[in-house]
């Protein structure tokens, strides 16, 4: 499953531990957490560390926005192999991504019974018309 595959257009956001990790932010940063997580998932992963690319992908232009990145990112990232990791997006993703296993498994397994029932009724239905 290629990278982007993963990503997804929801995410969990528990409105107590978001504001308990939170409450202390200012508004701008609060809105560069929100689009960093929100890339972060859409990506399934990692945020590539570029600081310019970064800036231009999460739409900080002015100082003031380019200082709350920048400070979000030293209190909610760590900086791995050239990439912003978050832990709990991390933990997430992961959780999301047995779902969906767990999800396309399921699907698999009711797809193959319904088949098979498909396949039987039409069997029979064949040898019941050439018995006939």
């Amino acid at each position: 499953m290629k990278k982007r595959e993963q990503g997804g257009f929801w995410y969990p956001r528990y409105y107590h531990d978001y504001k308990a990790a939170t409450g202390h932010l200012t508004i701008a940063e609060h809105g560069a957490l929100t689009l960093l997580l929100d890339e972060y998932y859409a990506q399934g992963g990692p945020i590539h560390a570029e600081p310019k690319r970064l800036m231009h992908l999460l739409r900080a232009h002015t100082d003031v926005e380019k200082e709350a990145v920048r400070d979000v990112l030293a209190e909610f990232f760590v900086m791995d192999k050239g990439k912003w990791r978050n832990n709990r997006a991390d933990r997430e993703i992961a959780v999301r991504n047995e779902l969906i296993e767990k999800k396309r498994r399921a699907a698999v397994e009711g797809n193959n019974k319904r088949w098979n029932k498909t396949t039987n009724v039409v069997e029979f239905k064949k040898t019941a018309d050439e018995t006939f």
